[in-house]
């Protein structure tokens, strides 16, 4: 993990910290997994709810919150805090679908690119300013207009 990022999961652990339901997030660490959410049940939920909505996204896109893969390659001098920067690292990629959820943009390259720059905003981590950066050349002039004259307006 690069400097930078390393900086930035510090940063957003001092903020956790001070807060009483960060302290809770860090010291209970739980994760979204197809253990913790019951996708059959939260389907059933009222369509205007939060938990309908991203079960309908993930069952629409065969998508499984077990999918996220664990955080390697964290390092700090305590190990405790270690644990909690990885963990920090992890909630952000439980938490993307959710986001696409809130937001609106779809799992296609326009979508993640848009998500990219409001993950950027919300987190400050390096990888989103790099997939935000980067992501565009793979895109059509078209989707480009769409995310210099909407989606980045929106986001910023």
């Amino acid at each position: 993990i690069s400097l930078a990022s390393q900086s930035r999961l510090q940063s957003i652990y001092n903020k956790l910290i001070k807060d009483y339901e960060g302290k809770l997030l860090l010291k209970d660490k739980p994760i979204i997994s197809s253990t913790s959410l019951n996708i059959q049940s939260l389907d059933q939920l009222d369509k205007n709810t939060l938990g309908y909505q991203y079960a309908h996204y993930m069952n629409s896109n065969h998508f499984n919150p077990d999918e996220r893969s664990t955080v390697r390659f964290i390092s700090h001098e305590n190990p405790t805090i270690e644990a909690d920067l990885a963990y920090i690292m992890y909630r952000y990629r439980q938490v993307h679908d959710f986001w696409h959820v809130l937001s609106g943009l779809p799992p296609s390259i326009l979508g993640e690119i848009g998500l990219k720059w409001f993950e950027l905003k919300v987190t400050g981590l390096p990888v989103c300013l790099l997939s935000g950066l980067v992501g565009p050349v793979r895109l059509s002039f078209e989707d480009q207009k769409i995310l210099l004259t909407k989606l980045l307006p929106w986001v910023y």
